[in-house]
Parts: C-alpha cells; sequence; structure tokens
C-alpha cells in the first residue's frame, strides 16, 4: 500500500465546519503530501538479469531558452543486487562533486549513506553520514537513526538521531513502541501501547506525545483505537498505519481524537484481491456522515485510491467531498502519471496535482533510454517541462558476483522482543537465516 495515500489515522476528527463555513473531511481522510521517493531502479526483467545504467545525465527545462539545460551527471557503480553503492555527482552549472557511498543488510535496506564533497579539482572531503538499523522482524521498520555532519575532523550528532523502542510479549506480539531523542537522556517523545486480549491479538492501541512542560515527563494521548476485529493479523502494530497492511488486515475498529473534542468515527473494511473499501461513519450536527475510500494496487507499485463522502439531510444523501489520487509506473519504477483532483462530487473534481513522465525504450532491450517529466501549472491550466534524465552505459550487473543464498547465509538468533541471543537457554526464539526467519522452541 502507499504510505503517502492511505489514510492517516493519527488525526482522527469528524466532519466540521470550517472558519469559512463550508464542511471539510476528517483529516485522517484527507489527501496526504508524497513524502518518499522511488530508489533509482531500472531492471530488465530477463531471466537472471539486472541491467542498470552506468551513467544518467540530468537537465533542466530553461523557459526562456526553449530548450533542456544539462546540470548534473550520476556516475553509478551498483552491486550484484542491483543496489546502488556509489554515485559520483558532478553538478555541471558549478564545477563542483559529490560522492556518495551506501552499504545494505541481508534485506536489501539500506543502512548507510555517507556523502563527500568537493569544488574544482580538490579533493573530497567528509560532508554528511547517514545510518540505519532495523527491527529482526519488521524488517523495514527503523529502530536506529543517526545523522552525522563532518565539522573540526570529526563526525557530530546535530539532530535528528534518535531510537525506536520496540517492545514485545513473549509470542512476540508488539506490545509498545517508543521514540526516543538521543539528546534527551532516553526519554521518549512520543509512544504507543499496544491492548491484547485474551486470544492473544491486539484489541486497540492509545497514541500519544510526552510533555515536559511540568516537574515529570506526562503521557498526553492525542489518538485512541479500540474493538479491533481482524480478519488476520501478525500482531506486529507499530503505527497506526499498520492495521492495514504488513500482514494485518482490520475489518472494524473505532478511533478516538483527544485533540478534537475526543470526537470519534467507526470504520469497517472489505478486502479484494487487489486493496480494500474502507467505510467510515460518524454523525456531526445531528446529521450522519459516511465516508467511504476505495484503494487498489495496481501493476508495478502503481495505485488507485478514490474517497467519497456523504451527509445525510432531510433523509437525502448529500455529497460532501470526492477526492482521487493515483499513480502509474512502469516496470523500471518511473512515474508515468500521478494525479490528485478533488471537489465536491466527482463530476465537478479538479485536478490540483498531476505528473506526467514519457519514456523512449530501447528497442533491443527494453531498457529506458530516455525519460521526460512534466507537471501541472495549475494557474495557467498547462503542462510544464520538469525535468530530463537520459541513461547509458549500461550494464547486467547481476554477474558482478554470486548473491549468497539462504543456505548458506550465517544463522542468527533473537529474543521475541527483538534481541539479539546465543539461544543457548530454553525459550521461543526467531531464527533468521538470509531472507527467511521463523520462530522456534529451545527445550
Amino acid at each position: 500500500m502507499k504510505k503517502f495515500y492511505i489514510i492517516a489515522l493519527a488525526a482522527c476528527t469528524a466532519m466540521s465546519v470550517s472558519a469559512e463555513g463550508t464542511l471539510r473531511l476528517p483529516k485522517m481522510l484527507r489527501h496526504k503530501a508524497r513524502t518518499e521517493r522511488k530508489e533509482r531502479k531500472v531492471t530488465v526483467k530477463a531471466d537472471n538479469d539486472i541491467w542498470r545504467a552506468k551513467t544518467q545525465l540530468v537537465s533542466e527545462w530553461d523557459e526562456e531558452a526553449g530548450e533542456w539545460i544539462p546540470t548534473s551527471r550520476y556516475t553509478t557503480e551498483y552491486d550484484a543486487r542491483g543496489n546502488v553503492l556509489l554515485d559520483l555527482i558532478d553538478e555541471l552549472e558549478d564545477d563542483a562533486k559529490e560522492r556518495v557511498t551506501y552499504t545494505y543488510n541481508e534485506n536489501d535496506m539500506k543502512t548507510s549513506e555517507t556523502t563527500e564533497v568537493a569544488e574544482g579539482e580538490e579533493a573530497f572531503r567528509n560532508y554528511q553520514r547517514k545510518t540505519k538499523e532495523y527491527d529482526p522482524i519488521v524488517k523495514s521498520l527503523v529502530v536506529k537513526n543517526r545523522e552525522y555532519m563532518w565539522a573540526d575532523d570529526a563526525w557530530s550528532m546535530p539532530g535528528n538521531c534518535w531510537d525506536r523502542n520496540v517492545t514485545r510479549d513473549a509470542n512476540g506480539v508488539i506490545t509498545e513502541v517508543s521514540v526516543v531523542l538521543t539528546e534527551m537522556d532516553g526519554s521518549p517523545v512520543q509512544s504507543q501501547y499496544n491492548k491484547v486480549g485474551a486470544d492473544g491479538k491486539i484489541s486497540g492501541f492509545t497514541f500519544g506525545t510526552w510533555s515536559t512542560d511540568g516537574p515529570e515527563p506526562e503521557f498526553v494521548p492525542e489518538l485512541e483505537c479500540s474493538n479491533i476485529t481482524w480478519l488476520e493479523t501478525n500482531g506486529q502494530v507499530y503505527d497506526d498505519e499498520s492495521i492495514l497492511g504488513n500482514g494485518n488486515r482490520a475489518l472494524s475498529w473505532t478511533m478516538k481524537d483527544f485533540e478534537e473534542e475526543e470526537m470519534s468515527m467507526d470504520f469497517t473494511a472489505e478486502y479484494t484481491d487487489k486493496g480494500y473499501v474502507m467505510t467510515a461513519s460518524t454523525t456531526e450536527m445531528g446529521m450522519e456522515v459516511l465516508t467511504t475510500i476505495s484503494y487498489d494496487e495496481l501493476p508495478n507499485g502503481g495505485f488507485r485510491a478514490v474517497t467519497r463522502a456523504t451527509m445525510e439531510y432531510l433523509g437525502q444523501k448529500m455529497p460532501v467531498m470526492y477526492a482521487e489520487e493515483h499513480g502509474y509506473y512502469d516496470e523500471y519504477g518511473l512515474t508515468l502519471e500521478e494525479s490528485y483532483s478533488e471537489g465536491t462530487d466527482e463530476s465537478d473534481a479538479e485536478i490540483m496535482e498531476k505528473v506526467v513522465g514519457t519514456v523512449e525504450y530501447d528497442p533491443a532491450y527494453g531498457y529506458p533510454l530516455s525519460y521526460v517529466s512534466s507537471f501541472l501549472d495549475a494557474e495557467e491550466d498547462v503542462m510544464v517541462n520538469d525535468v530530463r534524465v537520459d541513461f547509458s552505459d549500461y550494464s547486467n550487473v547481476s554477474g558482478l558476483s554470486v548473491i549468497e543464498s539462504d543456505a548458506d547465509a550465517p544463522v542468527e538468533y533473537y529474543t521475541i522482543d527483538g534481541k539479539r541471543s546465543d539461544a543457548s537457554a530454553p525459550g521461543l526464539y526467531i531464527r533468521r537465516q538470509g531472507s527467511k526467519a521463523v520462530k522456534i522452541l529451545k527445550n
């Protein structure tokens, strides 16, 4: 599912009237701006070949000149899985360079990113370094984030350095998640407390932040989810979005927002082979408000999400809001179209944001040779050229080295709460080898 669109349950508020006197959707049901960018992974899916472009020339459109102006050139090295190991970035207009190196774990998750800079012919010097560590069970969940800047011949930590502490019960179900800033002596800034029912499944959770206004830190609840029923769950609910993904599919639940006069909404969800249809209901000003979101996953990571809101008034259903967002991508991860439109009803919905990409493919191998993106100028209602990327110097990186199989990978053990262990004592453990992880009981 697309994290930048699907419901943001962190602000559940009922339908309300704005200062202008118009009805507005709950914040959790509105459009969210994209927060993620796709990695540059251009792959030809033929047999076991992984083709990558060594050179990418990036150009920007000059409206006055009516032509593309080259601005930067990427020279890239890859590992045998197709991950970017090194980017040498030439800033063509400024005579400046960046050299960025990356490392990954066995699950192809990025663990470090180190940036060096140089101007003219001078040698590269350290500039920035970022590192991440991941949960051993939810392998995409970052549990340690560090960002360093180079100063006085050493790496310092200026900010955005935090730990996500995940606590699990004896069955591996997450019971608590807290985010701690390293400069605050281990005190959490936000926490989520999960409630586990007699059946061993999570029945609800409370999310909030920690206030330091008083003599002692105080937990301030912001959002409460209760009465969860499940179609399926793996117990790995670590934020408000994970009840609808990552192995969890909730059937019904109630959300309460403490910041909006404790307004609550009841939710139900039905699932299809492509996605889900979610319905939220509440009563506002004595009228029933019904909001439906349909979400479909499309090929190559694409999606289409449609939100419809209606209000019951004098026995009639009146449309309140219609919103549609979609993303279409080719098999190489390049954006073909992203769009967001909104209106009172489908008939009057206007496009608010739109990006269109066109691709020229190699006739023999099918990989991209050039990519041009344009965006919508809403005021002029015209598409405007934005960026052009020319790909060249392709090679099949899968032949660089032999990828280690799971059978050859080292065996690691973790306790149910995610701590590394030698598994010498009897108990329940997570056994991980390569990309595979299973629960085992040692007597």
